[in-house]
C-alpha cells in the first residue's frame, strides 16, 4: 500500500499516500466482506496471496462465482490452465481485463470482461521523456507535464452507478453488478464516504420459495423403465441445429445436453457454444434414438437415451434398435426417485380403480 500511495502521489493522482490509507480503510468498511489487503512489499507477496485465494474458493460449493482479474500478468496462466478443461468450473469463472488481455488468456477460452470506470486500461507511467516522475518534479519545481494525460479519479468516476461493465465473452450469468450504496443525501456518492457514514441499502427477498421438484424416473407396473414424453422441436430450431452439424459435425450428447464432457479437448464430437433450449430439444428427440446400455433397469434421472420404442407394438418400421421392447407397457404407473422410494401416480390408481 505504502508504494502504492507513493506512486499515486508522483502521478498526481492523489494528494498524499494517506489518502490511499484512508480509501482502503473506508472500501472494507463499506460491506462486511469487502476486503482491501496490504500484503507488504514486494510482487510475489501478491501473486502467492492470489493464487492461494483462487485455490480456495474456486472448489467451494458455496461459492457461486469468482471474478479474477489476471489478464496483466501472463504468471498466471499457469494457475488457470487446468480449470479450462474443467467445464463445471470455468462456468463459474470470469477474467476482468484491465489492459487487453494477451493471447495467452484469450486461448484458455474463459469469460472475460471490462469494467472501463472501474480499472484504468493503462500501466501508470514509470518514466517521462527519461526521467522518473518524482525526479521531473524536483529538479524542475512543476507540475510533470502528463498530469492531465491520466485520468484523475473524482467522486463521479468512482461511483459505481456510472460505472460500465463490458463482457468480452458470451457469460452465461447474466445477473447485473449491484449498484453502489448511496450516502446520505448531499454527501459524495463513493465507496470512501459510504464506508465513513456506514449508510447502505440493501432488499432482501424472503417470501416463501417453492422447493425444486425431486428428480424421478417413470416405471410400468412391471418396474421397467419408461420415457417421459418429449415436446415437439420447433421446425426453426431445427433448421439452425442442421446448420451447425453441417459446419462442425455431431454434436456432443453429453456436453450440449448435460453440460459436462469428462472427454474434454479430447472428445470426438463438437463442443463449442451450448446450443439453445430450442436446439437441445431437437438433440433430445435424436439421442432417444440411441439404446441405453442399462435398459429397463436404469433409474438415472439425467439419462436422455432410450429405453423402449416410443410406438410399441404399433412400430412401423422394418429395423428398430427397440424391437426387443414392442410388447413393453408402456403406461406410467410409479415414480422412482434417486434415493429408491417410489410413488405411485395418482392416474394410474384411479384408472385401475375403474378397471376393478
Amino acid at each position: 500500500m505504502q508504494g502504492l500511495g507513493n506512486k499515486l502521489q508522483q502521478c498526481n493522482i492523489i494528494n498524499n499516500p494517506n489518502e490511499l490509507v484512508a480509501f482502503g480503510r473506508a472500501f472494507s468498511l463499506a460491506q462486511p466482506l469487502f476486503s482491501f489487503i496490504d500484503v507488504g512489499g514486494g510482487k510475489e507477496r501478491a501473486d502467492h496471496k492470489i493464487r492461494e485465494m483462487l485455490r480456495l474458493f474456486l472448489p467451494n460449493a458455496q461459492c457461486k462465482h469468482v471474478f479474477f482479474g489476471p489478464c496483466h500478468d501472463n504468471g498466471y496462466l499457469p494457475v488457470l490452465e487446468p480449470y479450462r478443461l474443467d467445464q463445471a468450473t470455468a462456468a463459474r469463472l470470469t477474467l476482468i481485463e484491465c489492459s487487453p488481455a494477451t493471447p495467452g488468456f484469450q486461448q484458455l477460452g474463459l469469460q472475460r470482461m471490462r469494467c472501463p470506470k472501474v480499472f484504468r486500461t493503462e500501466n501508470l507511467p514509470a518514466k517521462i521523456n527519461g526521467t522518473t516522475p518524482s525526479t521531473y518534479q524536483a529538479t524542475n519545481g512543476v507540475t510533470p507535464p502528463y498530469q492531465n494525460a491520466l485520468p484523475v479519479r473524482t467522486n463521479t468516476s468512482m461511483n459505481a452507478n456510472t460505472a460500465t461493465f463490458v463482457p468480452i465473452a458470451p457469460v452465461k450469468h447474466s445477473s447485473s453488478p449491484s449498484p453502489a450504496p448511496s450516502a446520505e443525501s448531499g454527501a459524495s456518492n463513493t465507496w470512501a464516504a459510504v464506508g465513513k457514514t456506514g449508510a447502505t441499502t440493501k432488499t432482501i427477498d424472503i417470501t416463501t420459495k417453492k422447493a425444486p421438484a425431486k428428480k424421478h424416473v417413470l416405471v410400468n407396473t412391471y418396474d421397467e423403465r419408461l420415457d417421459a414424453p418429449l415436446p415437439e422441436s420447433d421446425s426453426k430450431a431445427f433448421a439452425r441445429f442442421a446448420d451447425r452439424i453441417k459446419a462442425h459435425g455431431k454434436m456432443c450428447n453429453n456436453f450440449h445436453l448435460t453440460g459436462k464432457c469428462e472427454s474434454g479437448e479430447y472428445c470426438d464430437y463438437h463442443h463449442g457454444e451450448r446450443l439453445t433450449p430450442g436446439e437441445q430439444l431437437v438433440l433430445k428427440h435424436k439421442a432417444r434414438s440411441l439404446c441405453c446400455s442399462q435398459k429397463t433397469s436404469c433409474r438415472d434421472a439425467g439419462c436422455f437415451l432410450g429405453h423402449h420404442c416410443k410406438y410399441g407394438s404399433g412400430c412401423y418400421l422394418e429395423w428398430c434398435r427397440f424391437s426387443e421392447t414392442h410388447g413393453r407397457d408402456l403406461e406410467p404407473a410409479k415414480k422412482v426417485y434417486a434415493d429408491g422410494s417410489e410413488e405411485w401416480l395418482s392416474s394410474y390408481l384411479e384408472r385401475y380403480r375403474t378397471r376393478q
